[in-house]
């Protein structure tokens, strides 16, 4: 796989192509969903991060079932209180929950369940899909099952410079850890120190372009993988080779739209610099894959 790489063209069959996006966290997954979810060519239930395949490797399979019924009160009492250009949105939210719910909890064959509940919908539509970057984790094994349940699969797996991304997470997991609460840049950059320590290997590992790529590399066939810098999706050129990989129309893209943007907080120069020596290796390889860096990786970016 010796950088981004595109299909063959194939005769599609009537079936959607499935896609999966994987990762990494904090590296635009959130923004290229929101590009599908309202693409005419494609078909995205209105939950991006369904953890089908990680919840069923964990033992929190109960405690996310639960989990998802208290979104769905959550969001009934917000329905309450919903102006009416909202309800629509809100009952499509809720009724996307109960289904997942009981993908869940269905007795018979989960997979077939789940991958009814990506179809339920898309007549007409050429992608489906499931953009949950904790995929990145999986095992080959898991993965290769993942690319057999439909005839067409697809991967994308999208990398941001390393320190902003990792940066990004930090200050995601302290504005996460107390909502509704000021946002503590103390205790962002305390759990910073604590990542390039070592002591934070959970948030490390969403960041790993090694890992995830060799995974990617011995599961899937290289030609139905695109692995996509950041930083080059948010242009035309970069969504034009992404539909081309789909198979799906260009559709001009809302660059300039933001979604889910972090908290902005300043990394200490020092903290950059241990920051740039911890990840060192992400960029080594990312490098001998492609044979360069994107532009914006190799300069000093913007503090935020």
């Amino acid at each position: 796989m010796a950088g981004p790489v595109r299909i063959d063209d194939q005769v599609m069959g009537t079936e959607p192509t499935l896609l999966y996006v994987i990762g990494a966290a904090k590296a635009g997954t959130s923004w290229l969903y929101q590009y599908f979810r309202y693409h005419g060519d494609c078909h995205f239930r209105s939950i991006k991060e369904l953890h089908f395949f990680d919840r069923a490797q964990s033992d929190r399979a109960e405690e996310d079932v639960e989990d998802l019924a208290a979104r769905q009160v959550m969001l009934q009492e917000r329905l309450a209180r919903a102006v009416p250009q909202d309800r629509v949105r809100i009952e499509t939210e809720i009724a996307d929950l109960a289904a997942l719910r009981a993908v869940l909890v269905s007795e018979g064959d989960q997979t077939a369940a789940y991958l009814d509940y990506l179809r339920n919908g898309s007549e007409g539509r050429k992608l489906i899909g499931d953009i949950t970057p904790a995929y990145a984790l999986l095992p080959v094994e898991e993965l290769q099952r993942m690319a057999g349940l439909c005839p067409d699969t697809r991967f994308i797996y999208i990398m941001r410079d390393p320190v902003e991304r990792l940066w990004s997470h930090v200050r995601m997991k302290i504005a996460r850890r107390n909502p509704g609460e000021a946002f503590k840049p103390r205790a962002a950059r305390h759990l910073m120190w604590r990542v390039l320590r070592g002591q934070q290997q959970a948030i490390s590992a969403r960041g790993d372009y090694r890992a995830a790529i060799e995974k990617l590399k011995a599961a899937i066939d290289p030609r139905r993988v695109l692995l996509v810098f950041t930083e080059e999706m948010f242009t035309p050129s970069g969504i034009r080779k992404i539909c081309a990989f789909l198979g799906i129309g260009y559709v001009a893209p809302e660059i300039d739209r933001p979604v889910h943007k972090g908290v902005e907080l300043a990394m200490r120069p020092g903290q950059r610099a241990m920051a740039r020596e911890f990840l060192a290796p992400q960029y080594d390889y990312v490098e001998q894959l492609f044979g360069r860096l994107p532009k914006a990786w190799q300069s000093e970016p913007a503090e935020v």
